[in-house]
């Protein structure tokens, strides 16, 4: 797709792509997975959720569905947890937008 592709479309808001591989090193990456653990944080607004965030004890460690079964069907679980390589800083600034 070029720059333009969508130049004329002022109605656009959100345009979702399926790929059909998954971005390169997304499977040996962990960092790669942020930008769909921040896609499930924004899917959850209005709802009371519980935010799990950490570096690689949160990402190895967080049993969702046990997190899940203990507060009920009222909470979302999102599980913000990434591998300790990605920078937290720059993490909460992207997700602080969002809380």
């Amino acid at each position: 797709m070029s720059n333009g592709s969508f130049e004329n479309c002022p109605n656009l808001k959100t345009l979702r792509i399926n790929a059909v591989e998954a971005p390169f090193g997304y499977a040996w990456r962990k960092e790669s997975c942020c930008a769909d653990k921040v896609d499930r944080l924004i899917l959850a607004q209005g709802q009371k959720r519980a935010v799990f965030y950490g570096g690689c004890s949160m990402w190895y460690n967080l049993d969702g569905l046990q997190a899940r079964q203990a507060l009920g069907d009222g909470y979302a679980v999102v599980n913000l947890g990434l591998n300790g390589t990605v920078n937290s800083p720059v993490q909460m600034q992207i997700l602080g937008a969002f809380l």
